[in-house]
């Protein structure tokens, strides 16, 4: 269908809070995970010491990313609430060129 466009306010909404709550189990998971992901040495020799540097490295590296991907999960809710209002302005907007005193959503 040409032309034709539909948008669900309330189901646009409703994806957005699934979005927030995603990023809350993330950050919640990742602080859980933390001190698993920073591993002590096993030992003073130096395997034990470089076994548990690399794993630093790594588990950081991981923090980092997944960091990086909650917010941009955050961004996306935040992206979709602007839509969200920004169609409901256009509505209203068009209903009132048309002369409509009450737009249903």
């Amino acid at each position: 269908m040409s032309g034709h466009f539909e948008f669900d306010a309330v189901a646009a909404e409703r994806a957005a809070q699934q979005l927030d709550g995603l990023v809350a189990r993330l950050e919640q998971e990742l602080h859980a995970a933390g001190p698993a992901l920073a591993p002590p040495a096993a030992g003073d020799d130096e395997v034990s010491r470089r076994a548990a540097q690399t794993l630093n490295t790594v588990g950081a590296q991981y923090q980092q990313t997944l960091r990086a991907g909650v917010a941009e999960v955050r961004k996306l809710a935040g992206a979709l609430r602007l839509q969200i209002g920004a169609v409901g302005g256009t509505e209203s907007e068009s209903a009132a060129a048309f002369g409509a005193t009450h737009v249903v959503a």
